[in-house]
């Protein structure tokens, strides 16, 4: 009795092993890659991962068994979500100059103006900032040490206003593709 549990353990732990080495040596790239285009193809995550677009694969069984059969093996890799990092604020870069999101609020709610309408910060004069549509940005090149992205809007009186937007740090996003193998953790 006691040979056969042993027998037993030793069987689980040899396929503990194999299930790991098998997600060491799996292309990781191309694995997020086919998940992320199931998340764009309207897939329905339960890991919580999200995209953009509203569409369904519920009526394309043959798309829904294949990107679920994707996120399985996904998940049994130790995967998570990994945050837009176009959405947040990288940790080597917390004053935001290399954002390039498309949040266009400020702090308080007010709705960016465009750029391009603003009398001094407009593409031209600030080529390297990003300055596209009404999107917040921290303006390279400018006289102010701005700590975070920012736009501006026109009050009722017609005047300019500044104000920074709240842009989110990666690190405080829900999820990171990680793996978790052998006590290393890694980003993808």
């Amino acid at each position: 009795m006691r040979h056969l549990f042993l027998v037993v353990l030793l069987v689980q732990v040899i396929l503990l092993i194999a299930e790991v080495k098998k997600c060491k040596e799996e292309k990781l790239q191309r694995l997020t890659t086919r998940y992320k285009k199931c998340l764009k193809k309207g897939f329905k995550s339960s890991l919580g991962c999200t995209h953009n677009e509203e569409r369904s694969l519920e009526n394309k069984p043959k798309a829904l068994a294949r990107c679920t059969r994707i996120e399985k093996k996904a998940k049994r890799c130790g995967y998570k979500c990994a945050p837009d990092t176009s959405e947040c604020l990288e940790e080597s870069d917390p004053h935001g100059y290399n954002y390039r999101g498309t949040i266009s609020k400020t702090m308080s709610g007010q709705v960016c103006a465009p750029w391009s309408s603003h009398p001094e910060y407009t593409p031209a004069n600030y080529p390297d900032s990003g300055l596209e549509e009404n999107n917040c940005r921290n303006v390279v090149g400018d006289d102010f040490d701005d700590p975070l992205p920012w736009c501006s809007y026109l009050d009722t009186d017609g005047g300019w206003l500044y104000e920074e937007c709240e842009i989110p740090k990666c690190e405080e996003f829900a999820g990171i593709y990680t793996r978790e193998l052998s006590g290393q953790r890694s980003r993808y």
